[in-house]
């Protein structure tokens, strides 16, 4: 009987073990799994963590790429069927990036980064950021460029051969002009707007059909202005034309336009000599001032205005030494001034109030030009707006922040 009760025991003991073993095994599994799960999510964060490593590093690695050279070929917004490429967006936007950085004299690092991240545009509304001011700037002058373009395609509008072979002698002069003789134009061009040489062309022959389209049309409209509708227009805007200081000007420079960039003392005595030089071309008798403003002048907005500027009494746009000579002259003096751009052959063409008989040739330009643009408006009113491929955006904004 003893010996059943020590077998029966045995027996309960070894059952007892096996059940204790067999939870073992299975906690043993449990945790097993548990820690191969773990293994695979901790994986799973860590090759997600190298892949936005990497992408990080391969947008570093472009946007260093394309400091060093220039946007990859592609469009970075549409304008309903139409496509703006970015490299003509990028033209115009590190253009008006440049610009506004003269506007405000900034030339340290520092100081341009700073405006780039956190400054505003107080001339707009609410205060506009800087980075948003530029996009949305740039944006919309795109868009125009290419809606102009398209425009002028449904005109039937084309440049002749006579047209482009001025192009090319224009094209190659500019770039002597704007960049310096015998200067590496491609790596100039890649560093300022980040573009090819090939697609700066393209641009800049776009933009050359666009004025000479404008010519074509503005002289078209300029016959068709009749001497009453410019009367008309003279004396319902009267008091326009009191008070009134014109001058006419041919400026030759003593920096760079581009870079801001000072010339140097040989070549700003140049300048000086070549000023003086000019006026007494400018002084001769019966002497031809448009004529001259185009042979001569260095301001790249003669072509539109025959280098003539409206100064008001109250414009602090302009320079002071400009602005003081303008105000202080009467009609038909001449001479020379130095500006921060360069020196200036300065004519006065009013002083006080302007006459009908001197008025009358740019009442006639207003007139052409306002029908022109009426007709322009309506066309690009109709179209839709621009619509930004952000990611291509946001290669574009991150080389001027990484440059700034």
């Amino acid at each position: 009987m003893a010996e059943k009760n020590r077998n029966d025991r045995r027996r309960q003991t070894s059952r007892t073990a096996v059940v204790k073993n067999k939870s073992k095994k299975k906690i043993d599994k449990v945790t097993i799994i548990g820690f191969v799960v773990l293994l695979a999510v901790l994986g799973g964060l860590f090759l997600g963590y190298q892949l936005q490593q990497m992408e990080k590093q391969k947008a570093a690695d472009l946007t260093q790429q394309i400091l060093a050279g220039a946007f990859p070929e592609g469009t970075i917004a549409s304008v309903g069927d139409l496509k703006i490429e970015t490299s003509a967006f990028a033209i115009k936007y590190f253009s008006n990036k440049l610009q506004k950085e003269q506007e405000k004299n900034l030339t340290d690092p520092a100081a341009i980064n700073t405006f780039w991240r956190t400054g505003t545009i107080e001339s707009t509304a609410a205060n506009q950021g800087s980075m948003e001011w530029l996009k949305t700037t740039s944006l919309e002058q795109s868009r125009q460029f290419v809606l102009y373009q398209k425009f002028i395609q449904k005109q039937g509008f084309k440049l002749t051969e006579a047209d482009n072979k001025a192009f090319e002698t224009k094209f190659t002069s500019d770039l002597e002009t704007n960049f310096g003789k015998g200067a590496d134009v491609k790596s100039i061009l890649n560093r300022m707007f980040h573009v090819s040489l090939e697609d700066y062309k393209k641009y800049e022959q776009n933009s050359y059909m666009i004025q000479k389209y404008q010519e074509l049309k503005l002289a078209e409209e300029t016959k068709a202005v009749t001497d009453k509708q410019a009367s008309d227009y003279y004396k319902k805007n009267k008091k326009d034309y009191t008070n009134k200081y014109i001058v006419q000007h041919i400026l030759f420079l003593t920096k760079d336009p581009n870079t801001n960039k000072a010339y140097t003392k040989s070549q700003i005595a140049a300048a000086e000599k070549k000023a003086k030089s000019v006026l007494a071309e400018v002084n001769k008798p019966g002497a031809d001032m448009v004529a001259l403003v185009q042979k001569y002048s260095e301001d790249t907005g003669k072509t539109q205005n025959n280098g003539i500027y409206d100064v008001p009494k109250t414009d602090t746009q302009l320079d002071p030494v400009f602005r003081k000579w303008a105000l202080g002259h009467k009609v038909g003096d001449t001479g020379i001034i130095k500006t921060s751009f360069g020196f200036h052959i300065m004519k006065q063409l009013v002083s006080g109030t302007n006459p009908y008989s001197n008025a009358k040739s740019s009442i006639v330009s207003t007139l052409a030009q306002t029908k022109l643009n009426d007709l322009l408006q309506k066309d690009f009113a109709a179209a839709p707006a621009a619509q930004l491929d952000n990611d291509v955006y946001a290669m574009v904004a991150n080389v001027l922040l990484a440059a700034s």
